[in-house]
């Protein structure tokens, strides 16, 4: 399995809780996923009650993973990321992991994002989307932003996020959570 769709993935109360950090989160310009990729925005959720809200669902859904970072990228409209891969070197997961694991080969990087609808709609003229590549690269999967959904998919697969289009006047949000776990765990995820 690539990727998975999670409808409902928060209770009601933890979704709005979301909605309403980001009324005020702090954001810095300039985040990029690779040297590739035009900058956009970021906001820091370490140390934010939003750590724990996502830390503790990612935990019921897989059993055995480990979490490297929970962020946000903002996008605004024009600010489109380029195809990029969720890949860390194997020395900084050294660091993550520490002595925690036998061969860290075994383990592959996925990725969970969370669309923050602020509305709880998303028309699909506004953009937004996340584009899935298949291993030709010109075909995919387009993930249109839904309320109280994310996605969960194979990091080492071409992948990106188009900016809000033209009609739409906000900011696109996505939390995301890079996660480290075998492949068999991911796949058998709790759900």
């Amino acid at each position: 399995m690539q990727y998975f769709i999670l409808d409902d993935v928060l209770p009601e109360t933890e979704a709005i809780n979301v909605i309403e950090y980001f009324k005020t989160a702090p954001w810095e310009y300039g985040n990029k996923p690779d040297d590739t990729c035009p900058p956009f925005w970021k906001s820091k959720i370490k140390n934010t009650p939003l750590w724990d809200i996502f830390a503790n669902k990612i935990r019921t859904l897989w059993d055995q993973v480990y979490i490297s970072s929970i962020f946000a990228n903002g996008q605004t409209k024009g600010l489109d990321s380029t195809p990029h891969l969720d890949k860390s070197g194997k020395a900084e997961l050294s660091v993550l992991l520490g002595d925690t694991v036998e061969n860290i080969n075994d383990y592959s990087e996925y990725t969970f994002i969370y669309p923050v609808i602020m509305d709880k709609k998303w028309v699909p003229a506004w953009g937004g989307e996340t584009i899935y590549l298949d291993k030709d690269d010109h075909t995919g999967t387009v993930f249109i932003p839904k309320y109280n959904r994310a996605i969960a998919i194979d990091g080492s697969i071409l992948h990106y996020g188009k900016g809000p289009s033209h009609v739409y006047f906000s900011m696109r949000i996505n939390v995301i959570c890079r996660l480290l776990m075998k492949e068999n765990v991911f796949n058998n995820i709790n759900n």
